[in-house]
């Protein structure tokens, strides 16, 4: 989903996987883009993804960004609903 948001020219530097990744620890530490832990990609490159999957469609729709925070989401609520089935299908006791 996220690959499409920029032409290929040559072969990235850098896993969009870690790109991804240090946006989430921005978005959820609100730490400066400077701030960055050296974990991940440089702090330019990964605002620079940042920028251009912020950047809604042409008829107003959801950026990819918000296309791929709220596919995440719903995975991870499937599986805290999942995990509760199990959880109450361990614990209730057979009659």
């Amino acid at each position: 989903m996220l690959e499409g948001a920029k032409k290929e020219t040559r072969p990235r530097g850098h896993d969009l996987y870690d790109i991804f990744c240090g946006v989430l620890y921005v978005l959820k530490s609100a730490c400066q883009w400077r701030m960055l832990p050296s974990d991940f990609a440089p702090w330019r490159t990964v605002h620079y993804y940042f920028d251009q999957w912020s950047q809604k469609g042409p008829n107003g729709e959801d950026s990819l960004l918000e296309q791929a925070l709220k596919k995440k989401s719903m995975k991870s609520e499937a599986s805290k609903i999942e995990k509760k089935k199990r959880r109450s299908s361990l614990s209730m006791p057979k009659a």
